[in-house]
């Protein structure tokens, strides 16, 4: 297309007068000038509003929906923060939030916490600056969220390939979480409702080198096509065993993600030590690099560090968290804080598995000594390889107050069940058992259950996951979608 313009483009141009054979004498061309260009003006006002979602009065607002204010103005980065936004329920509580700047001139107030169903929230912005350092206008936007109908919750999460678990290491190249199971009321049908996507990256060895998050199904109003809106990503770094993976929320100025400007917020470094099998892991977790810029040190924001420890079994054997670095600021050190610590009990019989779980060191103030609080005990029933057929949670040692005794109360019990090559087949957890009393039979109300399928040579090709909607997992789905109050 490029070439035809450019040959018409030519034939117009010999066609003209000064190119006419008729005419040879040359034409004297008068001094070609630039034109000056018009000097650069700061805008007269600051930046306004254009658009906002949700609108004023809007109702049927979900309680994870985020507000999305589009000034005309580039908008000062440095000058978008949560301290400039207010979000208040009915009841004038203030609800927490984090504040982004999207594309240059979209400011997006994601609540840090579902919202209130059935309620009145106000949002008030103020205090943001244009990038000419002009005070933006001020919003103030209210409205309604939706009264929730409970519905089940379910997602499935699918390989594209046959080598996306091979040899354990590869991982799903795409999960699909869907919000609700359509009019046929099945899931997995056509008519399910997608809340979200994600799709994977990953190299010969099956590691993820990016995951790409998308809320919105663009334009199209079709998921899954080239114009899907990306919420967020993952980024992966690899270093000999250890692996460094950021969730990036904010795409930096570009507005594209994937690009070097992206801005990092949530970061985990894991450590894995093999020898040959797997026996310890190391995990630092950061929101935000502190003053000295850096990940994973002493002054980053928000962080803690675990370390878990395994069995030539493979089994965890023992499992510690930490909240502070310690005096030396330094991350997994000897003087790290401790802040929880999960134990194997060897006094548990041959064929099972037991855990304990502390949450303080007690009065003496050291941790694994009697003193120590419990925060639950965990029972793994073992089968004759080792593998856990059954896991019991109890979170109250019972009447005789003495942990890991018979009439310890159970609050959860996972099962199990496999096939005659070992390949896992299905696992639920029930947190009640049924009208017989009896944990993990068939009349228990089942709080989460899996499925797997699997293809060639064993490889797993896909996991089903479903929540009941019963219990506090459900989500509450708005009976219409967002919008402005009908007409009267």
């Amino acid at each position: 297309m490029f070439q035809l313009s450019l040959l018409f483009g030519l034939v117009a141009a010999c066609q003209s007068p000064e190119f006419t054979r008729s005419d040879r004498t040359p034409t004297t061309e008068s001094p070609r000038t630039e034109p000056t260009p018009a000097p650069r003006t700061t805008p007269a006002e600051g930046p306004t509003v254009v658009s906002i979602s949700p609108e004023e009065g809007w109702i049927n607002v979900a309680p994870l929906a985020n507000v999305r204010i589009t000034f005309d103005q580039p908008l000062d980065e440095s000058s978008v923060s949560s301290a400039q936004a207010v979000l208040r329920d009915g009841g004038e509580r203030i609800l927490p939030v984090t504040v982004m700047l999207d594309r240059n001139n979209t400011v997006i107030v994601d609540p840090d916490v579902p919202l209130p169903l059935d309620d009145e929230i106000t949002l008030e912005l103020s205090g943001i600056s244009s990038s000419e350092g002009l005070a933006a206008q001020s919003v103030s936007v209210g409205f309604h969220t939706h009264y929730g109908v409970r519905v089940e919750r379910g997602w499935s999460e699918t390989s594209a390939d046959l080598r996306s678990f091979d040899q354990g290491l590869r991982g799903p190249t795409r999960i699909v979480r869907f919000r609700d199971p359509g009019r046929d009321r099945t899931w997995f049908t056509d008519d399910d409702l997608i809340d979200y996507y994600s799709e994977s990256e990953r190299d010969d060895l099956g590691r993820s080198l990016g995951d790409w998050f998308y809320r919105e199904p663009g334009a199209d109003g079709e998921w899954m096509t080239a114009d899907d809106r990306v919420d967020s990503h993952w980024t992966w770094e690899y270093v000999g065993d250890t692996v460094t993976f950021h969730l990036v929320r904010d795409p930096g100025d570009d507005g594209v993600f994937g690009t070097t400007d992206d801005r990092p917020g949530h970061s985990y470094r894991r450590t894995s030590v093999y020898a040959p099998h797997l026996v310890r892991r190391e995990m630092i977790y950061s929101v935000q690099p502190g003053p000295d810029g850096v990940w994973f040190t002493g002054d980053d924001h928000s962080a803690n560090a675990e370390v878990t420890t395994f069995t030539v079994a493979g089994q965890e054997d023992e499992f510690t968290a930490f909240d502070s670095p310690g005096p030396d600021r330094i991350w997994l050190t000897a003087d790290d804080r401790l802040s929880s610590l999960r134990t194997r009990e060897h006094a548990a019989p041959p064929t099972e598995h037991w855990q304990l779980e502390r949450s303080h060191p007690g009065p003496d103030g050291t941790w694994r000594t009697d003193d120590d609080t419990i925060k639950s005990f965990r029972r793994h029933v073992l089968d004759s390889i080792d593998r856990t057929v059954r896991e019991e949670t109890c979170t109250d040692p019972g009447e005789d107050g003495v942990w890991m005794t018979a009439d310890d109360t159970i609050a959860e019990v996972t099962v199990f069940e496999r096939d005659a090559d070992g390949l896992l087949l299905r696992e639920g957890t029930t947190r009640a058992p049924g009208p017989d009393g009896i944990w993990a039979t068939p009349d228990d109300t089942w709080f989460v259950s899996r499925s797997y399928t699997y293809g060639a040579e064993g490889h797993r090709t896909q996991m089903v996951t479903l929540w009941d909607s019963e219990l506090n997992t459900s989500v509450y789905l708005a009976p219409e979608a967002a919008g402005p109050p009908p007409a009267p």
